[in-house]
């Protein structure tokens, strides 16, 4: 096989992502700009379209499933993988997502870091048969091999895949990143067993990183030299300089070429104007890490990328990844869109910071907008201000009736957050379900619990949601849902 300077790999499992991942394109595209070669590899959609269906996996799986406990088939009923899980409704596609996961990876109940290091020296069947077909043949391309991990639940192939990675292959350079990594980082001085199968963890952005870490494998520098990583030198976990965020108006198109856009279950590419939030205030958030500072580009740059992304892989479909595009920016964003004659259709989160007229959200659909995510969490506007949402009162439902009006959907976020009492939230679901029920189907509801991240605005604010922590918190790799104790009324609607 050709051979690169860095070999990107989006490891399973992670079945919430039904399109392709930005982060590793991003990245790809940004070295070939430097004059580094790359390839990204994604063994997520591999894993979850090709692999699970055969008949050899199909066994694999039923033989895991047997032999787990009485419990966990309740949860999980069936062992073989149901491909309709990313066409079903919220509530069931999350419920399935948390109930089959736990069969995809080895039997663990505690995600305590000890715990998964060691079942990744252990043998396990379903890891080892997917890494020979799909990963070794590729392992020996590149001398950097980099991982980048969205949650906890893609850690324990990504370590066994080190192991065997190791194994096979001496003198390999493992890197892991992703928003995983960032959210995990006070916990990384503490991790030390995770550097003996890991080289280092890539923190933020990782275009300047990895670029750099090429640099090193071919000794050009010293792991010391580069920007943004935690490893490990004589049992003492050390972190480096934090490099500054590229800018965003001079970092390439993403390049997807790479990636089988066919198997994706959403036929839709991500596009980005923006990092970080606009907002950021919002104290239950885990997307918004200390130093994810708001930054935006010229959305001129944004919607010629869009329609040169959409004619170069024939997809005209587009989500924004931003975390939320603020009402300016996407009416310059329709307009650019509009202006260059882009024809795409595409969807984004924003913030219902202000009551959207007619004209606004006429100006949305003319360009290609058919869908807007906005978080509302609950529909009491004291709430809304303890939880520093900075939403007035009546500015969702000015939008709701705007977007009736232009023909565009609207998805509402509410939260089920410790502190809330279940009266009061089932008044807000039915105060948003008898909208939903007025919208014509413009409105759609997407309820989800709180969860408590590592690196989020709500580890400042423990006393409010009444949260004690347990003694290993530390040691838990959970980082964008740890466990925790409320004193405070609260019970779950997810598993």
């Amino acid at each position: 096989m050709q051979k690169q300077d860095a070999l990107l790999i989006f490891p399973p499992v992670a079945l919430n992502m039904r399109m392709p991942e930005m982060g590793l394109p991003q990245i790809s595209a940004w070295l070939k700009s430097r004059g580094k070669t790359s390839k990204v590899l994604d063994l997520n959609i591999i894993f979850l379209s090709e692999w699970i269906k055969t008949k050899e996996t199909d066994e694999i799986l039923f033989r895991r499933w047997k032999a787990r406990s009485p419990e966990f088939k309740k949860l999980c009923p069936k062992h073989s993988f149901s491909q309709e899980y990313a066409e079903m409704e919220h509530v069931k596609q999350i419920n399935y997502i948390r109930s089959y996961t736990p069969l995809l990876n080895p039997d663990n109940s505690s995600w305590q870091l000890n715990d998964i290091i060691q079942k990744a020296y252990e043998k396990d069947e379903l890891f080892e048969k997917f890494y020979c077909k799909y990963l070794a043949p590729e392992a020996d391309t590149s001398k950097l091999i980099g991982f980048e991990l969205m949650n906890h639940e893609q850690l324990p192939a990504v370590l066994y895949f080190a192991r065997r990675i190791k194994e096979d292959f001496p003198g390999k350079t493992i890197a892991a990143g992703g928003p995983w990594a960032t959210a995990s980082q006070s916990a990384l001085p503490k991790w030390q067993p995770l550097f003996s199968l890991i080289d280092f963890v890539c923190l933020y952005a990782g275009e300047k990183t990895i670029e750099a870490a090429i640099d090193f494998t071919n000794g050009k520098c010293k792991k010391e030299d580069i920007p943004s990583i935690v490893w490990q030198e004589n049992g003492t976990v050390r972190e480096n300089k934090l490099s500054p965020f590229p800018d965003l108006s001079k970092t390439p198109m993403p390049d997807y070429s790479d990636l089988p856009l066919r198997l994706y279950p959403k036929q839709c590419l991500p596009a980005r104007n923006s990092s970080g939030c606009v907002w950021g205030k919002c104290i239950f958030c885990y997307h918004c890490f200390p130093r994810n500072k708001y930054n935006e580009r010229n959305t001129e740059q944004t919607a010629l990328e869009m329609k040169a992304l959409a004619d170069k892989h024939n997809l005209r479909r587009f989500s924004m990844a931003d975390l939320a595009i603020p009402s300016h920016q996407l009416a310059e964003l329709a307009k650019n869109l509009i202006k260059i004659k882009a024809n795409v259709t595409w969807e984004s989160l924003t913030r219902a910071d202000m009551a959207f007229s007619e004209n606004f959200t006429k100006l949305l659909y003319l360009s290609g907008c058919r869908q807007l995510f906005v978080g509302v969490e609950i529909d009491d506007p004291e709430e809304r201000q303890r939880l520093k949402k900075g939403i007035k009162e009546g500015n969702f439902e000015k939008m709701l009736e705007s977007c009736m009006k232009s023909g565009l959907r609207l998805d509402a976020f509410l939260l089920n957050y410790p502190g809330i009492s279940e009266e009061k939230l089932n008044e807000s679901m039915r105060y948003f379900e008898k909208l939903k029920e007025n919208s014509n189907g413009t409105l759609s509801l997407v309820i989800a619990d709180f969860e408590l991240g590592r690196a989020s605005n709500s580890i400042q604010y423990l006393d409010f949601f009444g949260i004690t922590l347990p003694e290993n918190i530390d040691t838990d790799v959970r980082s964008f849902s740890l466990p925790f104790n409320t004193n405070k009324p609260w019970k779950k609607i997810f598993l």
